[in-house]
C-alpha cells in the first residue's frame, strides 16, 4: 500500500512539475520578449542621442575649427553604429522595423557624407566655404527623415511592448493560479500518505516490541558494526569479535576465541615503535570508558600496520558489575591520508594567498599610477568632507607644493571663495544626487567638475568621487563664437539701415521723375518717404525769412490730423 501511494505520489508531482515548468517556461518567455523591447527601445535613444551628439560635434567644428570635436564626433559615430547593429540584431525577427532599419542606415550614411564633406571643405577652404555647402546642403530633409524613422520604429517597439507587457501579466496570473491548484493537490496528496503511513506503523509496531528482548543482548555490537569490535571477559581475554576485527587483526575468531585482548590486539607508537598500552586494563580497572592515545599503529598477524583510533567500555551485568569490555577500534589510514592532503593544501593556499596578495599589491599600484598619470583630475572625498584620496593633477591644481592633502578639508584646500560656490553641489551630492557644473577656480583657468555619489550596502552615500577637466580652450572658443555672432548681428542691422535708406532714396527718384510740379513733387516725396521707408509720417517744410523765422508746412504724410493740423503749429528755424 505505501510503495502504490509513493508510487502514486511520484505520478502526480512530476505531472505537476512538467506542468508548472511548461507554465514558468511560458512566463520567462514573455519575461524575455519585454526585456528584449526595453533593449530595443534603448538603442534607439542612443541612437537618437548619439546622432545629436555628431551634429553638435559638427557644427561645433565647421565654426571653431577645433579638431577635438571632430573627435567627439567619431566617438559618436562608432558609438552609434554599434547601436544600428544591435538594433538590427535586435529586430531580425521583424520585417517592419527591418526595413525602417534600411532606411534609416541609408540616411544616415547619407548625413555622414555630408558631414564629412563640411570637415573636409572646414579644413582645405575655411568657415565661408564650408556654411556655403551647410546652406545648400539637405541638412533639415535628412535630419526629418532620421527622427521620423526613429520616431516609428520607437512607436512600434512601445505597441510591442504594450502587447508583450500584457502576455507577461497573463502568464504571471496562469502561474498564480497553477500554484494555488499545485499547493491545494499536494495537501492532499500528503493528507493521503499521512494515514496510510500511521496505518503501517501502529501494524509493524507489535512485531518491532516482540523483538525488542532478543535484539538487548546484541545491541552492543550492533551499535558499533561499522567498526572493529572485540569483546573480552573480566580477565581481558577474548569473547566476541566481528567480521571487520577479524580483518584488521589478521585473526579469525576461532583462533583469536579465548586468548589475551595484548595477544591479538598488538599496538606500538607509530614515532617511538614502542608497544603501546591496550585500554582494556584500564577500563576492566576503572569501570570508565578509555581512550587509545595518539599516533597508534596496530600490527596484524601478517605483520602489517595501519594506524587506527580505539575506544574500550566496560560490559556491566544487570547488576552492574563489570563483566568485561567492549573495544571499538577502526582503521584511520585514509584519515591520516586526507589530513596530510589538507595539510599541503593549506600550505599550497597559503603559498597562492601570498602570491594572490602580491599581485593584488602591484594591481593596487598600477591602478594609482594609472589614475596619477590620467589627463584630468581626480579625487575621492568622504562623508566629513575630507579628502582621502587625489591624483597628482588635482595636488597640483589646488595644493601646488604640497605631497600629500589626505585628511584635510575640502574648505581649507579650495579656499573660502571657491568652497560658497562648490558647497551647494556637494551637499546634493552627499545626499546621493550626482552634480556636473562649470567654473572658474582661477582668473583664465575654466573646468568642468563631475561629483559622482559612492554608496555603501544600504544605498546611503559614505562620500564621493571628484573628476574634473580642463576646458579653458573651449570656453575661450565659445567665447569667441559669441563675439562673432555680435558682431554679425551689427552687420546684419547696418544692412537693413542702409536698404531701407536705399529704398527711400529709389522711391524718391521715382517720384522726381514722375513729378508734374513743385506740389506734386514734395507730395510724392512725402508719400515714397513714409511707405517705402517704413516710416510713420514724413513733412516737408519751408523756411520764412522773418522776423519770427517762421517755418511753413509744404507736404505731409501720414499724419493723423492731415496738412491742416501741421500748419496750426508753431515752429520756429532758429531754435
Amino acid at each position: 500500500k505505501v510503495l502504490a501511494a509513493f508510487t502514486a505520489a511520484v505520478l502526480v508531482v512530476a505531472g505537476l512539475t512538467a506542468t508548472t515548468w511548461k507554465m514558468a517556461q511560458n512566463a520567462a518567455d514573455a519575461a524575455q520578449s519585454v526585456a528584449h523591447t526595453h533593449d530595443v527601445l534603448d538603442r534607439l535613444a542612443r541612437t537618437r542621442a548619439d546622432t545629436l551628439q555628431i551634429e553638435f560635434s559638427t557644427q561645433s567644428y565647421r565654426i571653431s575649427g577645433d579638431p577635438a570635436r571632430l573627435a567627439e564626433r567619431d566617438a559618436a559615430i562608432a558609438t552609434r553604429d554599434t547601436s544600428l547593429s544591435s538594433l538590427k540584431r535586435l529586430t531580425a525577427d521583424n520585417s517592419r522595423q527591418q526595413e525602417r532599419w534600411t532606411r534609416l542606415r541609408a540616411v544616415i550614411d547619407e548625413r555622414l557624407s555630408i558631414s564629412r564633406h563640411i570637415e573636409q571643405l572646414r579644413k582645405t577652404r575655411g568657415l565661408d566655404a564650408a556654411s556655403a555647402y551647410v546652406a545648400s546642403a539637405p541638412l533639415k530633409e535628412t535630419r526629418e527623415r532620421t527622427y521620423g524613422l526613429l520616431r516609428e520604429m520607437t512607436n512600434e517597439e512601445r505597441r510591442l511592448l504594450q502587447d508583450r507587457s500584457a502576455e507577461q501579466w497573463r502568464e504571471r496570473q496562469t502561474m498564480v493560479a497553477a500554484g494555488e491548484l499545485v499547493a491545494v493537490l499536494l495537501l492532499t496528496l500528503l493528507a493521503a500518505t499521512y494515514v496510510l503511513i500511521r496505518r503501517q506503523l501502529r501494524e509493524t509496531g507489535a512485531s518491532r516490541r516482540a523483538l525488542a528482548d532478543s535484539e538487548e543482548s546484541l545491541s552492543a555490537t550492533l551499535l558499533s558494526i561499522g567498526d572493529g569490535v572485540l569483546a573480552t571477559d573480566a580477565d581481558g581475554r577474548i569473547t566476541r569479535m566481528n567480521a571487520v576485527a577479524e580483518e584488521l587483526t589478521g585473526w579469525a575468531f576461532a583462533d583469536a576465541r579465548g586468548r589475551t585482548v595484548e595477544e591479538v590486539f598488538c599496538i606500538v607508537n607509530e614515532h617511538s615503535r614502542e608497544p603501546a598500552e591496550v585500554p582494556v586494563a584500564r577500563a576492566l580497572a576503572t569501570g570508565k570508558i578509555q581512550e587509545l592515545a595518539n599516533h597508534t599503529v596496530l600490527i596484524a598477524r601478517d605483520r602489517s600496520e595501519r594506524p587506527i583510533s580505539d575506544s574500550a567500555a566496560p560490559i556491566r551485568d544487570v547488576k552492574g558489575r563489570v563483566s568485561g569490555v567492549v573495544l571499538v577500534f577502526r582503521d584511520v589510514t585514509i584519515a591520516h591520508q586526507a589530513q596530510q592532503t589538507i595539510r599541503e593544501q593549506n600550505a599550497l593556499l597559503e603559498q597562492r594567498v601570498h602570491e594572490r596578495t602580491v599581485q593584488l599589491h602591484e594591481s593596487d599600484d598600477h591602478l594609482r599610477s594609472v589614475i596619477s598619470n590620467a589627463p584630468a583630475m581626480i579625487a575621492y572625498v568622504d562623508a566629513l568632507q575630507r579628502y582621502v584620496y587625489v591624483n597628482d593633477q588635482y595636488l597640483e591644481r589646488f595644493a601646488p607644493g604640497q605631497t600629500d592633502i589626505a585628511g584635510r578639508t575640502v574648505r581649507d584646500i579650495l579656499g573660502e571663495e571657491r568652497y560658497r560656490i562648490a558647497a551647494p553641489l556637494i551637499a546634493k551630492v552627499l545626499q546621493g544626487q550626482p552634480q556636473s557644473y562649470d567654473w572658474q577656480p582661477f582668473p583664465g583657468v575654466w573646468q568642468a567638475i563631475n561629483y559622482l555619489p559612492k554608496r555603501q550596502d544600504l544605498g546611503q552615500p559614505v562620500g564621493y568621487y571628484v573628476l574634473g577637466t580642463d576646458i579653458t580652450e573651449r570656453k575661450h572658443a565659445e567665447e569667441k563664437i559669441q563675439s562673432l555672432n555680435t558682431e554679425l548681428a551689427q552687420n546684419v542691422r547696418k544692412l537693413e539701415l542702409v536698404s531701407r535708406a536705399l529704398k527711400t532714396l529709389s522711391a524718391g527718384n521715382r517720384a522726381l521723375l514722375r513729378a508734374t510740379d513743385e506740389q506734386d513733387l514734395l507730395d510724392s516725396m512725402c508719400r515714397a518717404i513714409a511707405e517705402a521707408g517704413h516710416y510713420q509720417m514724413a513733412s516737408v517744410w519751408y523756411r520764412i525769412d522773418d522776423e519770427f523765422r517762421s517755418l511753413r508746412v509744404m507736404a505731409e504724410s501720414g499724419h493723423p490730423g492731415g496738412i491742416e493740423a501741421l500748419r496750426v503749429m508753431k515752429g520756429s528755424w532758429g531754435d
